[in-house]
Parts: structure tokens; C-alpha cells; sequence
């Protein structure tokens, strides 16, 4: 087991997500999406980092223990506590300013975990959440989250458009030196 899960498991217990399971089955939800779901995920994103921020990133926002954000600063690295302090959503955030956070600053692997962090909610919130709150729920990822897909598809292709002059200059450079 990883030491992302144990953590997960350990500071998120008893504690139920909408559907009366354990709170960590949702970061497990989300970790499964990532792994069979996401056709490829680009080989420049490091895939260690990507799961352990999937399975941390509602621990701070969802664990009932005082303690549990200075433990986790201990036990993990920055880039992964950085990016999970990024998902968080904290009490008195609004959707708004949190969102466009998001969007402004995060990078692609929080934005994945974002993104199926979204999508298993929707998964799950079609069968428990009441009517009221699921309209304002899909409306919310209809504004707020789809922009962080558009924005993720624009980081791919700036990286492509990079990586392509990249390697035109080194061909260049390549060329040039034969003919010298």
C-alpha cells in the first residue's frame, strides 16, 4: 500500500462522502479514474506525484484532526503538498476565487486530479444529492470546471509547440555543425 493511501486512510476515518462510504473510497475512486480511465497520461508528468496527489487531496479539507495538515507537511514532499494545498477547498473559499486559482496556477497534474476528482462526483452526486443541489453542482463544472479541461488540452499543445521548435533547433544546430 502506498504511503499516499495509508496517510489518506489513517486521517479520513469513519467520515462518510455522500454515498455512506468511507471517506477514502472517493480518493480511491479517484486514483482508479487516473489509472484506467485517462487513456495516456504524457510521460512528463510524473506519475507518482500525480497518484499520491490523488489520493491526498481531500485530506485536508476533509480530515477532522487538528493536527493532520502539519503531519502531512512532514511526510510528504513540497511538490506534492504544494499541489495538494492547491485542491483544497477551504471553508469561506468561494467557488470563484477558488476555481480561478485553479485555472491560473495549476498545473496539469492538479488540474487532472481536479478533473477526475469532479468526475467521480458527478458519479456519485446523480444518486445522492437532492435535486437543488445537484443543479447547481452541474452548473458549477459547466462553468467552472470544464474551462480547467480547455485549459489543461492548451498546456498539452503549448508543451507540443515547445517541444517541436525544440527539437527544429536541435536538428538545426545538428545540420549546421556537419557542414562546418
Amino acid at each position: 500500500m502506498r504511503k499516499s493511501e495509508k496517510f489518506a486512510r489513517y486521517w479520513m476515518p469513519g467520515k462518510r462522502d455522500g454515498g455512506n462510504r468511507p471517506a477514502w473510497a472517493h480518493p480511491e475512486d479517484v486514483v482508479r479514474v487516473l489509472t484506467t480511465e485517462v487513456p495516456e497520461v504524457p510521460d512528463w508528468i510524473d506519475r507518482e506525484v500525480l497518484t499520491d496527489v490523488a489520493w491526498l487531496h481531500d485530506v485536508l479539507e476533509d480530515s477532522d484532526f487538528p493536527d493532520t495538515e502539519s503531519m502531512f507537511r512532514r511526510e510528504f514532499p513540497v511538490e506534492v503538498c504544494n499541489k495538494v494545498d492547491l485542491l483544497s477547498r477551504y471553508k469561506g473559499t468561494s467557488a470563484r476565487v477558488y476555481f480561478d486559482t485553479l485555472y491560473n496556477w495549476g498545473d496539469a497534474t492538479v488540474l487532472l486530479v481536479k478533473l477526475a476528482d469532479r468526475l467521480c462526483n458527478l458519479r456519485e452526486g446523480a444518486s445522492v444529492f437532492d435535486d437543488a443541489r445537484w443543479e447547481r453542482y452541474v452548473t458549477e463544472t459547466h462553468f467552472r470546471v470544464l474551462p480547467l479541461a480547455s485549459r489543461l488540452h492548451r498546456i498539452h499543445k503549448d508543451l507540443e509547440s515547445v517541444s517541436l521548435w525544440f527539437t527544429r533547433e536541435l536538428a538545426a544546430a545538428a545540420r549546421a555543425r556537419k557542414i562546418k
